[in-house]
């Protein structure tokens, strides 16, 4: 049974990971981007793969029944700091492309009112006097 399960998510994984890979390959404009899109992909798979095997190694230190040694207990906090700072980490990251969106939303907005006030003025000194 674990073999079919094990099978069958090994394939859903290939699936959607060729299927990102290919949608990453339209979507680029260039062939460098392209490249850098990919590279950047299988950056994010490694920082994946390396926070589910943390979360997995703390989850067996600490449902072991082996008694603890001074190296379990060092692993067990630094796995707990390791996770704890890569949530961080995303938590900022998402904080700051927020505030960017919201900058460049402003500066974009700014934009509008500079070119529309231009025009205003335009328009006022073209329009005949009473």
């Amino acid at each position: 049974m674990s073999d079919q399960v094990f099978a069958i998510v090994t394939a859903l994984l290939s699936v959607i990971l060729a299927a990102v890979i290919s949608i990453n390959i339209k979507y680029s404009a260039t062939k460098k981007e392209a490249i850098q899109s990919l590279w950047l992909l299988a950056f994010k798979a490694l920082l994946v793969v390396a926070n589910f095997t943390m979360v997995v190694m703390l989850f067996l230190y600490v449902t072991s029944d082996e008694p603890l040694t001074r190296a379990d207990v060092f692993m067990m906090i630094f796995l707990s700091c390791s996770i704890t700072f890569v949530a961080i980490v995303l938590i900022l990251n998402m904080v700051i492309n927020l505030i960017y969106d919201v900058a460049s939303l402003q500066r974009k907005d700014l934009t509008s009112v500079v070119k529309l006030s231009e025009r205003v003025e335009t328009f006022e000194d073209i329009s005949p006097s009473d």
